[in-house]
């Protein structure tokens, strides 16, 4: 059954927005500037799943690898990663804040596009 575009833009989102991340590493003599997307996998067949989607909507990953019983799938590069954001357009948390009346709630913002400039 071929899916389309709108619906594995949808189930991209979701995976992202549960364990995704993405991760920018500083530029040192020692190491490469770059910026690296990250999804978090529980099953060999969620791995896939992720891996067909991404690459119907053209993106590259990188050598799958396990850290903490999970299997971990890198896409590497900033115009990759600039190009899901502008496609995906997810919510990313913010972290806890305090309210009014001392509880604690999720906050949640879109994806800052201008860390790329």
């Amino acid at each position: 059954m071929k899916l389309r575009k709108r619906e594995i833009v949808k189930f991209i989102r979701r995976l992202y927005e549960e364990r995704g991340y993405l991760k920018i590493k500083r530029q040192t003599h020692t190491s490469h500037q770059g910026q690296e997307l990250r999804f978090s996998t529980t099953s060999q067949s969620e791995a896939n799943s992720l891996k067909k989607a991404m690459k119907a909507l053209g993106f590259k990953s990188g050598k799958p690898f396990e850290k903490h019983s999970r299997i971990i799938i890198p896409y590497y590069g900033a115009e990759q990663v600039l190009n899901f954001f502008k496609l995906i357009n997810p919510c990313q948390k913010r972290g806890r804040r305090e309210t009014v009346n001392g509880r604690r709630e999720e906050g949640f913002s879109h994806f800052p596009s201008s860390i790329f400039r």
